[in-house]
């Protein structure tokens, strides 16, 4: 039987593997579309159609939002170490090794991977006053609930974790702002007596302190304010709450839920306020809500996994995600759970 502390690690694996999963087969798509489509919500891990945007992907097989946290973790427990540029770049380039899940890789990592193997390629090489405002996309906030899991109940050090762990891609004050909002909210979850609220206030917190600790340090870039967007999306969340279709629509149309980190990282915090913290509920709106579905139900799997444990999450997904991918989360779970408890 699984500690609180396991069950919690193992949650927040397993359920961001799942919202990636089953947001593959939503991403792109719109609300409007995908309930005509399938003749209601998604709920379930159904197998990829081949005019979406998965490629050679079947039925509970994730995408690059999960797994280049996955290699990055193992990567920390083989070394048995905390996170560092180095190990972070190991784990960025298992990960590159893996071409079942690097066919999906965006624009800002795929810009950050060729500055560490041939930087005359790379985009931001060419001034460092640009502001390169098309690279300030999820790719941060996807794979940073990994280091809430790996700091349980400390928010800050996941805060300087996520930086140094998604910077090597995402070296925008935007991007890691957002990445830094997910780090610290599934880092809260952790924490006794927890409820939804207090995930709310922790990624206001991640976002606001992180834009602040590389404002000054990191590629310059002009867009929105994450924390200011994510306030918004709470609000509507917060009004909307009871009702499904309304709380999806708003958040969808009025902040958005696409590639950009000042959209689905406040849309994941919308739906969490609209959904009251219901683990499952938030999943299936996140994938639901189409665009970037995939990276959004994601981050919600890592937060809300995190509070409930992998006792909220049906047995049969947790079984095919395994499967499908040649996963054993639950064995990753047991051995984040010896890592923290010894280092």
């Amino acid at each position: 039987m699984l500690t609180v502390q396991q069950s919690k690690i193992y949650g927040a694996l397993a359920a961001a593997a799942i919202g990636d999963s089953m947001g593959t087969v939503s991403e792109g798509f719109s609300p409007e579309f995908l309930k005509c489509r399938y003749g209601g919500y998604i709920t379930d891990l159904l197998e990829p159609t081949d005019d979406g945007m998965t490629i050679n992907a079947h039925a509970g097989m994730v995408s690059d939002d999960f797994s280049v946290a996955y290699y990055t973790a193992e990567i920390l427990l083989e070394h048995h170490s905390p996170m560092t540029r180095e190990l972070a770049i190991k784990g960025l380039m298992r990960w590159w090794e893996h071409p079942e899940y690097t066919c999906y890789v965006g624009p800002s990592t795929r810009n950050g991977i060729m500055k560490l193997i041939d930087p005359e390629k790379a985009v931001s090489k060419a001034s460092p006053l640009k502001c390169l405002n098309g690279l300030a996309t999820n790719g941060g906030g996807m794979k940073a609930g990994i280091m809430g899991v790996f700091n349980p109940r400390r928010c800050d050090d996941a805060i300087d974790d996520a930086i140094t762990m998604c910077s090597l891609t995402h070296n925008n004050p935007i991007s890691l702002s957002a990445a830094c909002a997910v780090a610290a909210a599934t880092a809260k979850a952790f924490e006794p007596n927890t409820g939804y609220y207090d995930l709310l206030e922790a990624g206001l917190y991640g976002a606001r302190k992180g834009y602040r600790k590389t404002f000054d340090t990191m590629q310059p870039i002009s867009g929105c304010s994450v924390e200011k967007r994510m306030l918004q999306a709470i609000e509507l969340g917060l009004r909307c709450q009871g009702d499904f279709q309304r709380a999806m629509t708003e958040i969808a149309d009025t902040v958005g839920c696409g590639l950009y980190a000042y959209e689905a990282i406040p849309g994941a915090f919308g739906m969490i306020a609209a959904c009251k913290g219901d683990l499952m509920q938030t999943l299936y709106m996140g994938v639901n809500a189409g665009s970037d579905a995939d990276s959004l139900a994601c981050m919600v799997g890592y937060i809300l996994g995190a509070l409930h444990g992998d006792g909220a999450i049906p047995r049969k997904f947790l079984t095919l995600i395994d499967r499908a991918n040649q996963f054993d989360l639950r064995k990753m779970a047991l051995d984040i759970d010896a890592f923290c408890q010894e280092c």
